[in-house]
C-alpha cells in the first residue's frame, strides 16, 4: 500500500497561542534519524520511520513508513490506513522566538517561533496543532496537553503552570465544552428543521405527481373512449366486441390503435346493394359475414331495410321482433 503523506507542521495557530514558521524549522538532524515513534512514547520501540521529508506551500510534510513486520507497528498502520488515525505531533527544540507585530495572528497570545530543530515526530489519536506536542528545551522534556498556556521568556524556557492555572485552564475548557454543546443543540434544531421542511416539500411534490398522473389517466382512458366511439360508429366494431378492444388499448395502446386504424369501414347499404340490386346470394353471404363480425345489430339499428333484406334472403321469412 502506498505511505500516506503527513502535515508534520504548518504555520497556523495552535491551541497554546504560537505558531512555528515553517521555513525555520531545521531538520537536517532529524533527517539523519527519521524514526517514528506512537504518542511520543520513546520508551517503546519505533513504529516506523519518516521518508521523503519536504516542505511545500508553508508546510512541513513527510511520507509514513511502518514497520508492518512488527504487530503493534502493523496495527497502528492499519488504523492509519482505515483512516482511524490522521493526526501526528511533532517534537522539537526552540532556537529562537520573535515579538515582531507582523508575524502575530489573530488572536495569537505567545511570541512566533521562528526557529526550532525538529527532534521526532510520533502518530498519534490526537496531535498536530491540536493536543499533544513534545516541546525540549535545554535538555528538559515536557508534554503540554490541550488548554495549557505557554510562557516564552527571553532565556527560551517554558514556565511550569501553577495549580490556579490550570485550574483556570480547566474552567476555560469546561466552557468551551459547554459552549460547543450548546453550539450543537443548536445546529440539531436547525437541521431538525430543515429536514421537516424538506419532508413537507417531498410530500407537496408527491401530491403534484400524483396528481399529473390521475391527468394523464384520464386523458388516456379519453383517448380509448375516443377511439372505441368512433370504430362502433363507423361499424369497424360492435358493441359485443367494444371490452375486447377496450383491454387491448389498455395493455398495449399504440400496437392496438393501429390494428384499430387498419380496420375498413363496411360498405354503405348502396355499396353492398348495387344500384340496381344485390342477389339474394350476395345478401346471404352478407348477413354470414356482418354476423361473425358481431356487426349485425349496428347494421339493424342503422340500416333497417338492408337487415330486413339480408334476413329475407338468408332464412326465407320476413324478420319480426319477439
Amino acid at each position: 500500500m502506498k505511505n500516506k503523506t503527513f502535515v508534520l507542521s504548518d504555520e497556523s495557530l495552535n491551541c497554546f497561542g504560537y505558531r512555528v514558521l515553517t521555513d525555520g524549522i531545521d531538520t537536517a538532524q532529524f533527517e539523519r534519524n527519521p524514526v517514528m515513534l506512537y504518542g511520543h512514547n520513546s520508551d517503546l520501540l519505533p513504529i516506523g520511520r519518516w521518508t521523503n521529508i519536504r516542505k511545500e506551500d508553508g508546510r512541513l510534510l513527510a511520507d509514513a513508513e511502518f514497520d508492518r513486520d512488527d504487530p503493534i507497528s502493523a496495527q497502528i498502520a492499519e488504523k492509519v490506513d482505515r483512516g482511524v488515525i490522521r493526526c501526528c505531533s511533532i517534537g522539537f527544540e526552540i532556537v529562537a522566538v520573535s515579538d515582531d507585530p507582523g508575524l502575530m495572528l489573530p488572536g495569537q497570545r505567545q511570541r512566533t517561533v521562528t526557529k526550532a530543530t525538529l527532534l521526532e515526530c510520533s502518530v498519534c489519536a490526537i496531535g498536530a496543532n491540536r493536543n499533544a506536542m513534545v516541546l525540549k528545551h535545554n535538555s528538559t522534556e515536557q508534554t503540554l496537553r490541550a488548554g495549557d498556556i505557554l510562557h516564552l521568556s527571553m532565556e527560551l524556557y517554558i514556565e511550569n503552570n501553577t495549580d490556579m492555572e490550570q485550574k483556570n485552564t480547566l474552567e476555560q475548557q469546561v466552557a468551551t465544552l459547554e459552549q460547543q454543546v450548546q453550539d450543537l443543540g443548536n445546529e440539531k434544531a436547525t437541521l431538525s428543521q430543515q429536514k421537516s421542511e424538506l419532508e413537507n416539500k417531498v410530500t407537496e411534490l408527491e401530491g403534484k405527481v400524483a396528481e399529473l398522473e390521475g391527468r394523464l389517466e384520464a386523458q388516456h382512458k379519453a383517448e380509448i373512449a375516443k377511439l372505441l366511439d368512433t370504430a362502433v360508429a363507423d361499424c369497424r366494431l360492435g358493441e359485443a366486441q367494444r371490452p375486447a378492444w377496450q383491454a387491448l388499448l389498455e395493455a398495449d395502446f399504440d400496437n392496438a390503435a393501429a390494428a384499430l386504424s387498419a380496420m375498413a369501414a363496411p360498405q354503405s347499404l348502396a355499396r353492398m346493394i348495387g344500384n340496381n340490386g344485390a342477389s339474394t346470394e350476395n345478401l346471404a353471404q352478407r348477413w354470414d359475414e356482418a354476423d361473425r363480425q358481431g356487426r349485425l345489430a349496428d347494421i339493424k339499428q342503422n340500416d333497417p331495410e338492408l337487415f330486413q333484406r339480408m334476413y329475407r334472403e338468408r332464412f326465407g321469412t320476413q324478420y319480426t321482433e319477439n
